[in-house]
């Protein structure tokens, strides 16, 4: 895998995640520094997968990354305050917006 392929990897993700953000009504400097750092750890963790484990799967492992980036602080904060309604919908965001990064990611660096 090149550094050319990891960078331009990097640039789609970054693009896909500080659009989702700025689409979200969260357009500072701040919230586009925290997803391009997101999108540079996915991208890295990306590389690993597709270069050693190959393509099969991906779907369900960007799946489970997505719901791990949730974070349990969400979802116990929820449960101490009430309806689990808008934790669900934040947390199924999170995911498609991984799921979609993978797919991204899988056709630029598979």
């Amino acid at each position: 895998m090149t550094l050319l392929r990891l960078a331009l990897a990097f640039a789609a993700a970054a693009l896909l995640f500080i659009g989702w953000e700025w689409a979200a009504g969260r357009r500072d400097r701040r919230t586009a520094t925290a997803a391009a750092a997101e999108a540079l750890v996915l991208t890295l963790f990306a590389s690993l997968f597709f270069g050693s484990l190959g393509h099969g799967g991906w779907p369900l492992v960007f799946l489970l990354v997505g719901l791990l980036a949730s974070g349990k602080d969400r979802w116990l904060g929820a449960a101490a305050r009430g309806p689990m309604r808008p934790v669900v919908i934040a947390t199924a965001l999170t995911a498609t917006r991984y799921i979609v990064a993978g797919g991204l990611l899988a056709l630029l660096l598979g």
